[in-house]
């Protein structure tokens, strides 16, 4: 059995998809097409039932997925043991890769520089099912979950203020637009909305950005008002305190229990636990010792 045809029967069981899979993999749709029939002739076995929708496994597909999962992970970590570089991949809605990314990307350069760090930004919905199909190593969420195949292997709590310019009070500040992203799953966004809210009001106006610059430059230039980690807090911005029950939210870092395995995610997630004084489950990062 080729391994790449075993990547292959992966990818298009993962996804239920023929197209999607081929777009994945940067393959022809007949490439994969005339893979997976061979495949299927070399185990005497049909894998695959055609749907309105795409593709479904029979119950030889779902055998040999079930192998598959095991053996790519484990072919995954032989590479890297022998390898003298590796790559890790970490998925985040992009309000997280903006605001907490960076002071974790810094350490991982100085401690590991043969690393080479990927940076996924996902919306919300499909970063659990990235890492479930160990299309990235490590997702970052604040979403509650329920999945026996994976695992939070640290906690971070990062406390949110409301931030404005330099001359307001909260009280003024209230009268000012919110200043959001405009993913409505950003945890800093509905944090504010909510607080808003609290206070019986309505916002000015909303103005949405996709970017996190903007958002700070309106705020410097007493424009608008935000919701903000303090760390992203800066001169001349004032912050103000928000109620614990909207000013405090918990960011996982979550793990394939597979995957984890990987010496490069082991070595990231020493960096994270390193650059904060949070909670990290050792049991998983022993995993790989």
């Amino acid at each position: 059995m080729d391994s790449r045809d075993l990547k292959i029967f992966y990818t298009v069981a993962k996804l239920q998809s023929f197209s999607r899979a081929a777009a994945e993999m940067d393959y022809v749709q007949s490439n994969i097409t005339l893979r997976i029939q061979k495949l299927e002739e070399e185990l005497q076995t049909k894998l695959f039932e055609r749907t309105n929708r795409g593709v479904r496994l029979l119950p030889a597909g779902e055998l040999l997925l079930s192998y598959a999962d095991n053996i790519l992970a484990l072919m995954d970590e032989a590479v890297e043991a022998i390898r003298p570089s590796a790559e890790v991949t970490i998925g985040a809605p992009q309000s997280l890769t903006a605001a907490l990314l960076p002071k974790y990307l810094l350490t991982m350069k100085q401690q590991h520089p043969a690393i080479s760090v990927r940076i996924k930004t996902l919306p919300a919905a499909e970063l659990l099912t990235q890492l479930k199909q160990h299309r990235i190593d490590l997702a970052i969420t604040n979403r509650p979950y329920q999945d026996p195949t994976l695992k939070t292997v640290h906690q971070n709590k990062e406390s949110l203020y409301l931030v404005s310019g330099e001359t307001a009070c909260i009280k003024q500040a209230l009268n000012l637009p919110a200043v959001v992203s405009s993913d409505p799953e950003c945890p800093f966004r509905q944090a504010l909305l909510l607080f808003i809210a609290s206070q019986q009001a309505e916002p000015a106006d909303l103005i949405e950005y996709d970017m996190l610059e903007p958002i700070l430059y309106c705020v410097e230039q007493n424009s608008g008002i935000t919701v903000l980690p303090e760390h992203l807090v800066r001169h001349p911005m004032q912050k103000h305190l928000l109620p614990k029950d909207i000013g405090e939210i918990k960011i996982q870092f979550v793990v394939n229990v597979k995957g984890a395995r990987k010496k490069s995610v082991h070595s990231l997630l020493a960096c994270i636990k390193s650059t904060s004084n949070e909670r990290t489950d050792s049991s998983v990062l022993s995993q790989t010792t």
